[in-house]
């Protein structure tokens, strides 16, 4: 299958791209890949300091840490699907610097909680108060957050040539997925030998590089702010919400999306006590599945963008979804730990190239004009599915506790059941969205020059 983007795309594949892409998206990707390493620092440290500084001995400790995910998830909700109207109205490139800048200077709050404050008992805040202050930074953080990402993905499609977008995706998703591994690593050691006082400075800081990096790139007119009339707030949101609503290629993606994330929570729900139990997996052994599973995701990366420029967009992403749910479907149905950590290992692989082929996807089919918009709304659903899925998978589990059948020869249990369901459910979709973008065509909806 071919489309109007990826034909222009196929007459340039032969030509050697840099390996950044270009120098604009060399930047971008810098600043983010520096921001995102302190994130994930910052994020681990931050349970780590409130388990065993500021919460130590506490009953309440696991409410505490539940309170701070829940501070993380409450702006996706209230503040992300309107961020998108101002996105759309604003500069972009100034406001990625506003918002690396304003999280910078709400991180740098948190060193009032660990310095000796004249005034105070001890010269600290008690702990509840302390817990307020960094339920207050993580609400506003990832508020800034919710309006820095959509004008990212905007600058993107504004500063990469088109054929040249699943080059840029998956050096983002190579990048994500080292730095899942290498970040949490470098956690403890922060918080124990050098105190929490060093995540602190590394993530503030990596929001002024990141800021620092945006200021380099050179956006074109695309990105800059228009000035013609405009319609009301709740004009422009209805606008986006209902090009969501009525574009055919957003629909199969969401749906699609639900379904491997409902897979995926099964997975991360439920896997440990698959693999102590089905699996036979020695407790102790356990966390080297997540060593293999990074390590699939990492190669996995490497090849996918290979994989998408010779495959196509739209039919790498639903070879993707059907790799990925027949790999769960074996993963279910292994009785031995070692070949399922072969089956983990593979699994980097699709999902890999589904997520290189998602982003190119989204930024052909979204006008520049309401790409804000409707980004927001789409990770506002894709947040709300994840939780629900959670809830489902949680809910069915302890629903067939004790289950036990034997269907076609093939015995089922609790884990496993859910597992293949999922496997089958993943894969069927993934043949669904083959069938449903058979005669879509998909293509950028503005062809303004762009600055590389």
């Amino acid at each position: 299958m071919s489309t109007i983007a990826e034909n222009k795309a196929s007459t340039v594949l032969k030509q050697k791209t840099p390996f950044f892409v270009s120098r604009n998206y060399a930047f971008l990707w810098g600043g983010q890949a520096i921001s995102n390493l302190g994130d994930l620092v910052f994020n681990t440290t931050l349970v780590l300091w409130v388990a065993t500084v500021i919460a130590r001995g506490q009953t309440w400790a696991p409410l505490a840490i539940g309170g701070a995910v829940l501070c993380g998830s409450v702006p996706t909700f209230l503040v992300g699907p309107f961020a998108g109207v101002f996105v759309d109205r604003w500069d972009k490139r100034k406001t990625m610097i506003g918002m690396d800048l304003a999280r910078a200077a709400l991180i740098s709050l948190l060193f009032l909680l660990v310095i000796p404050l004249p005034g105070l008992a001890g010269g600290h805040l008690p702990a509840l108060g302390q817990l307020g202050m960094i339920y207050l930074v993580i609400i506003l953080t990832t508020a800034c957050s919710l309006f820095f990402d959509p004008a990212r993905l905007t600058i993107i499609q504004d500063v990469v040539a088109e054929a040249h977008l699943e080059r840029a995706t998956g050096l983002a998703i190579l990048t994500q997925n080292t730095l899942r591994i290498v970040g949490p690593s470098l956690a403890a050691p922060l918080l124990f030998v050098f105190g929490v006082q060093w995540a602190l400075l590394i993530n503030m800081v990596s929001f002024l590089f990141s800021a620092l990096a945006v200021t380099w790139v050179q956006a074109s007119p695309r990105t800059k702010a228009k000035t013609e009339k405009r319609g009301t707030f709740w004009t422009e949101f209805a606008t986006g919400i209902q090009f969501l609503v009525k574009s055919r290629v957003l629909i199969v993606l969401l749906l699609a999306l639900s379904f491997i994330i409902i897979s995926e929570s099964a997975e991360q729900t439920l896997g440990v006590f698959f693999m102590l139990t089905n699996l036979h997996l020695p407790s102790e052994f356990y966390g080297i599945v997540g060593t293999v599973g990074g390590i699939g995701g990492i190669l996995g990366a490497l090849v996918a963008t290979y994989i998408v420029e010779r495959l196509g967009t739209v039919r790498s992403f639903w070879l993707g979804i059907i790799v990925f749910g027949l790999l769960m479907f074996l993963f279910s149905r292994l009785t031995f730990f070692i070949p399922a950590l072969g089956v983990i290992f593979l699994v980097g692989f699709p999902v890999a190239a589904a997520n290189v082929a998602l982003s190119p996807l989204l930024l052909r089919t979204i006008p520049r004009e309401v790409l804000g918009r409707v980004i927001a709304v789409f990770t506002t659903c894709t947040s709300a599915i994840s939780i629900l899925a959670v809830c489902l998978i949680s809910t069915v589990a302890s629903a067939l506790s004790g289950f036990h059948a034997t269907i076609g020869g093939l015995s089922f249990g609790t884990y496993d059941c859910i597992l293949t369901a999922c496997g089958v459910l993943t894969a069927l979709i993934g043949v669904g969205v083959a069938l449903a973008l058979r005669n879509v065509k998909i293509g950028q909806a503005e062809s303004q020059e762009r600055v590389y």
